[in-house]
């Protein structure tokens, strides 16, 4: 199973939407904690089975509920998550990220 590890800007990103729901709920945070873990753990499963975006990144819905999605790339026998996209943000403000 390739390594997986998280872009220091997609890890803050990560902690940001976690802390948005933590005020507004604990049990949604759950939620939302639990949603993006499966996800982490479907894209180390099947790192193709996810459209591509580019030529070097491919996207995944976090969960139908949450209005995030994951930006992730693989390079050799490493997944690296780009950003945790919120819909609404510009699209491809993550570009350049490496």
């Amino acid at each position: 199973m390739p390594e997986l590890t998280f872009h220091p800007a997609a890890a803050a990103e990560y902690e940001e939407a976690l802390h948005w729901y933590a005020e507004r709920s604990g049990e949604i945070a759950e939620e939302f904690e639990q949603a993006v873990s499966r996800a982490l753990q479907e894209i180390s499963n099947f790192p193709e089975r996810w459209p591509l975006l580019d030529d070097g990144h491919r996207i995944m819905i976090v969960a139908t509920k949450f209005p995030y999605q994951l930006i992730y790339r693989e390079i050799g026998n490493e997944l690296t998550v780009i950003a945790l996209a919120h819909h609404r943000r510009r699209p491809g403000y993550w570009q350049g990220r490496e």
